[in-house]
């Protein structure tokens, strides 16, 4: 699909902040992104002016909108620095403190020997430790000083500088270079960034604009500073338009069937995490709790037809977006389900079905069902007068856009290989595997294909090649080695290509070492009971209808009198993608307990063959009567998706955690904690405090979960060691439990509040004497921490087991005989005509070019997606850049060949030889291969 997305500038509010109180230059940062959506269609209809660039002629950029994070503080000497920088210079901090006393004591050792036995030997020691000291002084005292700058009452930290923004919005000055013209651009906040909401980042839009793009996100309703909505969740509500999209369908809304959610009610034992009177977190065993499921939490039903108009009937689902609305639609064979069900004495044709709203609609046009978990706008039905007035106002505003909903994703297989029996295969995590009681030998077996693969990718120079295949992007030089090597197989034994494979392989086996091992197994969408979602429509699904204290309705399923209707029960599923009759092992991301584990046994089915539609990467599961939610950490169904392994020895291990198991004892844990019930008003001071406690919690998932997996993996290794100490391993668990549902906390704030705060609940949970003071040896591959190295041991837990079996794989079998000098694998052409200023000025351009590129890198280390697609999008733009400057040059094959040759005998410097030879060859592969011998 053609590129319809927009680049904007990507600021931070420091710097933004700097550049209008202290003239900081602003640099371009084309960086950040405004995908294909409702949203963007609206922008370029109110005219936001776009450009293209000569580095980026295939790039549409803005200077409308702009996206701006807020990471970076103001300390009271004017330095910008944010909260990462503040705590790995804590760490270092401390770690030089006591690698100093170690000196101080080594120091204080060999004076002894030295009073006793004099020599030069022991001299020479004394005066390097002696300089040691010195030197780690000087770095203690400038690091302790400059945390107590960041210490210190900020001038401006994050949340203050967010409020300021927010509230007296951003004026960018521009210097026009040639006339000197001043030019002043002022922006306002607009909306959060639907793909970055979790992160705290937000829009801002030129302001003659503002006004009109919020009211219609709005739905053209004007709620400013009104105190009778739900601002947080307008907040996300208003943003779903904004989500990235892949393609459009047109739904017209009088084929649009709304009936109610149900919810499934029963009693379960369970753990419960709630504040106790300090204002901590506990968990407390809770037997025959109530449990509530909302049985179709964020999913509806597509008709085929509907699919089939955009060509799309082979797909399971959609996940739809338009207007406060978000639901992941499954492909549904509605109109032969209905007539099929049309009562005998009535014609098809003049059947009429009574929708939520007590309006009806005929059989014949209904194409789409949904709930109202999918319509978010009825959330502010207030606004109205009633929820009938709601929906006919969002079906007017829906119209009025053609009646087109985008698109933003549907399934897709993996794309991480297959087995060697022809299993599509998928990777597991830490988290999954660190929750389960897995023994070295059981380590052994799940890691066996990874292992093997690792060795081949030492040894078998075709898997390797393989790997560069299924690897190769645009940000790399695996294409060219592929390319390479077809031509002339000798450049396998060059330093270059070794170096290349070794690196790779590390990188590889670093990246398994963070819990990546592949098994049988794949994501699928989960979809939940969709025959009570159709017999829903009909009226023919029993439920009571329950008024609530707040004047509505709820509607509760009768179980007693549909039991013997149901085709799944308890933890039963349907899915295509393994055989039917037995048993598989489940997780949801994210995975951060034993209760967490989940068993499920797949079972053919006619009824959802006969009207589903769905592909092997589509799971229907059972929410009735059974924790099917709780067990995968508030899982709902608008495109939320499992992972589904087949492996008997991940089943074996499963089966200890899994809570219906009979070899288990263990507790699913709910959500206890109360709703924040501050009121706030539509404004944008209330906005600002509202996203930073958003930026707060999600700033701090990573820690929550390393948190989860600290006290899991202390568990685990507590009872591995024979542990018999009951009330220690119980808190052990209860940390879990708390864990877990901080993390849920902290997700979930993108639309909801807590009474809670949550770094202090970090605290109270990570300062404790049940955990060790190192952490696990996988900590040093999923921790941020740079200094994690250095705090590591080794516990008797699954993830450390990977560790030493991966440690253990044997080296390659490199031939040192067989190594050649690079030079040699060129052809003999005559360099003489090309001179010798063009080759200094090229090589000096892809050096310039990869030391920006390996700076950019460099500033991301997270595997968040939204961050990598912003670094990206900088490492597009540089090299472009760097490109054309290198196509100014007429470079023929002997400027290629001299070039390669003078750079690899050492005439010519060049410090990134690799991306040398990458830059050549996308200037013109076809040229700089012919340059090579053919073998």
């Amino acid at each position: 699909m053609e590129n319809r997305n927009i680049y904007i500038n990507s600021f931070e509010g420091a710097v933004l902040w700097e550049h209008m109180n202290k003239g900081r230059y602003l640099k371009n940062n084309f960086c950040g992104m405004l995908p294909f959506s409702r949203h963007l269609n609206k922008l370029q209809a109110l005219g936001i002016k776009t450009f293209t660039t000569k580095i980026n002629p295939d790039k549409l950029l803005s200077r409308e909108v702009i996206n701006v994070k807020f990471e970076w503080s103001v300390d009271n000497t004017g330095q910008l620095f944010n909260n990462n920088e503040y705590n790995s210079l804590v760490v270092l901090y401390n770690f030089n403190k006591k690698y100093r006393t170690k000196l101080k004591r080594l120091r204080n050792k060999y004076d002894k020997k030295l009073q006793k036995t004099p020599g030069d030997a022991i001299q020479k020691l004394l005066n390097k430790i002696d300089n040691s000291i010195i030197k780690k002084d000087k770095i203690i005292i400038e690091q302790e000083n400059r945390i107590n700058d960041m210490r210190k009452p900020h001038l401006y930290n994050v949340d203050k500088l967010r409020k300021i923004l927010y509230r007296d919005g951003v004026t960018i000055t521009n210097k026009n270079k040639k006339t000197g013209e001043i030019k002043k651009i002022k922006y306002v906040v607009m909306s959060r960034s639907s793909a970055k909401s979790r992160t705290g980042q937000v829009l801002f839009v030129k302001e003659n604009i503002r006004d009109k793009i919020v009211k219609y996100m709005r739905l053209g309703m004007n709620l400013d500073n009104r105190n009778d909505i739900n601002f947080p969740s307008l907040l996300a509500y208003e943003s779903l338009i904004s989500s990235g999209s892949e393609a459009t369908i047109k739904i017209d809304t009088k084929n649009i069937f709304v009936v109610s959610d149900v919810i499934s009610q029963f009693y379960i034992n369970c753990n419960v995490v709630e504040k106790d009177d300090t204002g901590h977190l506990v968990s407390n065993p809770v037997d025959n709790y109530l449990m509530k499921n909302d049985i179709f939490d964020g999913e509806s039903l597509i008709d085929i037809s509907l699919m089939e108009s955009i060509n799309r009937e082979n797909q399971g689902m959609v996940l739809l977006r338009h207007h406060m609305f978000k639901s992941c639609a499954f492909n549904t064979n509605i109109q032969k389900f209905l007539k099929y069900n049309c009562p005998k004495d009535i014609n098809y044709n003049d059947w009429k079905l009574k929708d939520m709203f007590g309006e009806y609609i005929f059989a014949k046009d209904i194409l789409y069902i949904s709930t109202p978990n999918s319509l978010k706008f009825l959330k502010f039905e207030n606004v109205k007068g009633s929820t009938l007035k709601m929906w006919n106002h969002w079906k007017y505003k829906v119209n009025k856009d053609d009646n087109i909903f985008f698109i933003c994703k549907s399934e897709h297989e993996s794309k991480r290989g297959y087995d060697k029996e022809g299993k599509i295969i998928n990777q597991t995590s830490y988290q999954m595997l660190n929750s389960m009681p897995i023994k070295l030998n059981d380590m052994k077996e799940l890691s066996r294909f990874e292992v093997n693969y690792i060795s081949r990718l030492k040894n078998d120079i075709f898997t390797y090649i393989q790997y560069l295949q299924d690897n190769a992007n645009e940000m790399n030089s695996n294409e060219m080695f592929v390319d390479l090597y077809s031509r002339n197989n000798k450049i396998m034994n060059t330093e270059i290509f070794r170096n290349k494979r070794t690196k790779d392989i590390q990188k590889y086996k670093e990246h398994v070492k963070k819990g990546k091992i592949r098994l049988p197994g794949d994501y699928l969408t989960i979809m939940q009971n969709g025959k009570e979602l159709l017999y829903h429509a009909i009226g023919k699904l029993p439920v009571n209808k329950i008024k609530t204290k707040k004047g509505d309705y709820i509607y509760i399923l009768n179980l007693e009198a549909w039991d013997n209707n149901m085709i799944l029960k308890k933890n039963e599923c349907y899915t295509t993608l393994h055989p039917f009759n037995d048993e598989y092992v489940a997780f949801r991301n994210p995975n951060t307990a034993q209760s967490n584990v989940l068993i499920l046994i797949n079972k053919d089915n006619e009824f959802i063959k006969q009207y589903f539609n769905f592909t092997d990467n589509i799971i229907y599961a059972n929410a009735v009567d059974f924790p099917l939610n709780r067990i995968l950490s508030g899982q709902d169904v608008d495109s939320d998706s499992l992972i589904l392994f087949n492996s008997d020895c991940l089943l074996k291990n499963a089966k200890k955690c899994y809570i219906g198991s009979e070899e288990s004892n263990y507790r699913v844990c709910v959500n206890g904690v109360a709703k924040d019930t501050t009121p706030y008003s539509v404004n944008l001071d209330c906005m600002a405090t509202i996203d930073n406690k958003l930026a707060t919690s999600q700033r701090n998932i990573g820690t929550v979960v390393n948190a989860g997996a600290l006290y899991m993996s202390t568990y685990w290794d507590e009872i591995n060691n024979g542990c018999t100490d009951k009330e220690k391993l119980n808190k052990l668990l209860q940390g879990i439990d708390i864990a877990t549902i901080l993390s849920e906390v902290c997700i979930d704030s993108a639309k909801r509040t807590f009474d809670i705060n949550i770094e202090e609940q970090i605290k109270y949970l990570t300062e404790t004497n049940l955990l060790k003071a190192k952490k696990p040896l996988f900590f040093e591959y999923v921790s941020q921490n740079d200094n994690i190295q250095n705090n590591i041991i080794h516990y008797d837990t699954a993830m450390d087991y990977l560790q030493n079996i991966l440690n253990k794989i044997k080296k390659a079998n490199y031939n040192t005989k067989t190594k050649i000098e690079f030079n040699k694998l060129l052809k003999d052409i005559d360099r003489k005509k090309v001179k010798a200023r063009q080759v200094n000025a090229l090589v000096k351009n892809i050096n310039d070019m990869t030391k920006e590129v390996k700076h950019i890198r460099s500033k991301y280390n997270s595997d968040d997606k939204e961050e990598q697609k912003e670094m990206y999008n900088r490492l597009d733009t540089v090299k472009n850049k760097g490109m054309n400057n290198i196509k100014k040059y007429k470079i023929k094959a002997e400027t290629i060949y001299t070039i390669i040759y003078k750079v690899f005998d050492g005439t010519v410097e060049c410090k990134y030889k690799l991306d040398l030879l990458n830059a050549l060859y996308k200037y013109n592969n076809e040229m700089f291969l012919e340059v090579f011998k053919k073998k």
